[in-house]
């Protein structure tokens, strides 16, 4: 259930809430602008911290530097190279002149190391040997171009110092003979006497000097933090808490360091390698081909632990004025809602239909001005009472007429409708019956329609029959021609048998002349040759004979038998023939007669065929002045179903608007009757309040 929030609560929280944001909001301010000063100011000394200690280590490089120089041109170097080059030459290191030859010169190296802050110094000659050492360690006697001391710092410094004729210095690394990461100063040796290069003179760089600079903690307070990293994210200086030395060999793995590394100069906040939240200022540090980094960083806290004093003193501060605005809200709030909760008195008692008890104001404020308006309101309100009720007593007589009025017309109208009604459905009932008509009219015209096609088509069907007819007599007629042909060549063909016939008698008479003439065999065959010819094509066989005969000449006796049954044959195929040929003429003569009858049957068929197709046409015209009647019908018969229609919707719609009317009598009735009972319930809600 939402709670109910009085006016007086409302009130003080809006006064309350209209002082204390104000005072909140300059209370944040206050902090933003303390907490911005003091960062500013913390980032301001770290990076002064900074760069004091970037500029005293670069100061101690380059004094090393000097050193390494000076030293090239000392007096005991000059005295001491050549010879101990010589003796290590003549005999290495066990050698008694080489070993009195050092001892000469140990004590001064020795002082000048620990004077300036180196761990030790070599004279390495041209071939690469370490020929002294002032500490003697390992690496004194080695090779640091083909032993093990190559890929050392110290063999790095020898060679880069001979490459570039110049001062140079090798990072820190780890150098074996020291058990210790070191770095090496070098710089190329020349005989003054000969001005000839001897070797390289180093130095290695001892790393307290570089501690005691970077572990100084002036203006770091207790968690401040200064230290050298390099390239390989390697310390080159220790932390301050460092007991024992990281140099070379701690890996430092923070984004302050990846930026400083990278070449970027930063103050900002982040988070150490720890894990402690720090306010952090680094910059690159490049000498002599090192790429160092300088980071310098202070604990958050410990930055900002002035801030939160000053936190605690402004919470003390807001919260004691709020206190004071929050008790002023409340006399103030009791101030305003007095008056007001007497006016809600008074309103309370109107809305309980009480208009008898005066509304007293207290006050010449706004709130006084209310009340005496209220009190004005009362007055016209009790006035406004009992003129409605002198008004509803009126309008209940009028309106009980008005009710028995609009009954009676309803009913009226509900009659009208119901009549209307009954018209309107005797026309649908004709509309009906016409449409049965028209659909009968409409069938017997596709009927009609369907009959005028179906001519169409017997006619076109006829026309075709015409033409079919007459071609088949035209092909009748080429049939009796060809018929005629064929009786011509049978014919023909027989003549030319009988000549078979005749030439086979006289073949036989001259065979049996042959017989009896042997030796006028050349004249018969030329008589044979020449029948045969006469005979055309059935008489090559006889050229053949003949000139076999005439071949032959020797052999005729022998041949005269084979030739006379030959002759038989022949006559007996020629008798086939002229009997073949004699049927054949008989049924081309039947064929004739058979292909004239046919010829004028399709005579009579074309006659046929155009007396249809004059009587179809006629018919097809007579179809189609029927269907224009028809379909003239149709449409007056539409003509009259729309009327009938159009008749049955002016009544329907007589009737819908006489229901509607009914309808909105019904209303108008139920209105009345609504509007006299709220006329009812006015006059005994006025009849509750109280006047006087």
């Amino acid at each position: 259930m939402r709670m109910k929030w009085g006016l007086y609560p409302k009130m003080l929280l809006a006064f309350l809430g209209l002082a204390i944001v104000p005072i909140v909001l300059i209370g944040s301010f206050l902090y933003v602008e303390t907490k911005s000063a003091l960062t500013d100011e913390a980032y301001a000394k770290l990076e002064a911290i900074r760069d004091a200690k970037k500029a005293t280590v670069t100061q101690h490089i380059d004094e090393k530097f000097l050193n390494l120089e000076a030293l090239a041109e000392n007096e005991q170097v000059q005295q001491a190279f050549a010879p101990l080059t010589k003796q290590f030459a003549d005999g290495g290191l066990t050698n008694d002149s080489y070993q009195q030859e050092a001892k000469k010169f140990d004590t001064y190296f020795n002082q000048y190391i620990e004077q300036f802050g180196f761990y030790d110094v070599f004279f390495i000659d041209s071939d690469g040997n370490v020929v002294y050492t002032a500490f003697k360690e390992p690496d004194l006697g080695q090779n640091v171009v083909t032993g093990d001391l190559k890929s050392s710092g110290l063999g790095k410094a020898y060679q880069d110092a001979l490459t570039k004729q110049t001062g140079v210095i090798a990072d820190y690394a780890y150098y074996e003979p020291s058990k210790a990461p070191a770095a090496f100063f070098a710089i190329p040796y020349v005989d003054s006497k000969t001005n000839k290069p001897r070797g390289v003179l180093a130095l290695q760089l001892a790393g307290d000097r570089i501690n005691q600079i970077m572990k100084t903690t002036a203006g770091l307070g207790k968690t401040g933090e200064s230290y050298l990293v390099g390239a390989d994210q390697r310390l080159r200086s220790d932390f301050r808490a460092t007991k024992q030395t990281e140099v070379g060999e701690k890996r430092v793995q923070s984004t302050p360091v990846k930026q400083v590394i990278a070449g970027q100069t930063k103050t900002t906040e982040t988070t150490d390698t720890d894990g402690h939240e720090v306010v952090t200022s680094f910059t690159p540090l490049k000498i002599a081909g090192l790429n160092w980094g300088l980071i310098t960083e202070v604990h958050t806290e410990e930055v900002f632990a002035s801030l939160s004093d000053f936190v605690q003193k402004l919470l003390i501060a807001l919260v004691a004025l709020i206190a004071l605005v929050a008790l002023a809200a409340i006399l103030f709030t009791r101030t305003l809602v007095r008056p007001i909760r007497a006016l809600l008195h008074s309103a309370g008692a109107i809305a309980e239909h009480d208009l008898s008890q005066p509304v007293v104001a207290t006050s010449r404020d706004e709130i006084g001005q209310l009340s005496r308006l209220f009190e004005t309101m009362r007055l016209s309100l009790i006035n406004l009472v009992q003129r409605v009720d002198a008004m509803s007593r009126t309008i209940d007589d009028s309106l009980a007429e008005l009710v028995v009025e609009a009954e009676e017309t309803g009913h009226g109208t509900k009659e009208m409708a119901t009549a209307m009604t009954g018209i309107a459905a005797t026309a649908q009932q004709q509309s009906g019956a016409f449409d049965g008509h028209t659909a009968s009219l409409q069938s017997l015209t596709a009927t009609i329609e369907q009959n005028a096609q179906t001519s169409a088509l017997v006619v076109d069907s006829a026309s075709r029959s015409e033409n079919l007819a007459t071609t088949g007599r035209s092909d009748l007629h080429a049939v009796t021609e060809q018929m005629q042909s064929i009786q011509n060549a049978i014919d023909e063909a027989a003549d030319k048998s009988r000549r078979v016939q005749i030439a086979s008698e006289n073949i036989l008479e001259i065979i049996s002349i042959i017989e009896s003439i042997a030796n006028e065999t050349n004249l018969l065959s030329l008589n044979a040759s020449i029948e045969a010819a006469r005979a055309g094509e059935q008489g090559k066989g006889f050229v053949v004979v003949a000139r076999e005969i005439q071949n032959l000449a020797n052999q005729s006796k022998q041949s005269m038998v084979r030739v006379q049954e030959t002759i038989d044959s022949i006559q007996l195929e020629t008798k086939q023939l002229e009997d073949a040929m004699a049927r054949g003429t008989v049924a081309v003569q039947d064929g004739v007669v058979r292909v004239t009858e046919a010829t004028q049957s399709f005579d009579s068929i074309v006659t046929q065929s155009k007396g249809v197709t004059v009587d179809m046409a006629a018919l097809s015209e007579t179809n189609r002045d029927v269907l224009s009647t028809a379909s003239h019908l149709v449409a007056q018969a539409e003509q009259l179903r729309a009327g009938i229609i159009a008749s049955a919707q002016d009544n329907q719609h007589a009737s819908e608007q006489s229901l509607a009317f009914s309808e909105r009598m019904d209303v108008v009735h139920t209105l009345t009757e609504e509007i006299y009972t709220l006329s009812r319930e006015l006059h005994e809600t006025i009849n509750r309040y109280t006047l006087d």
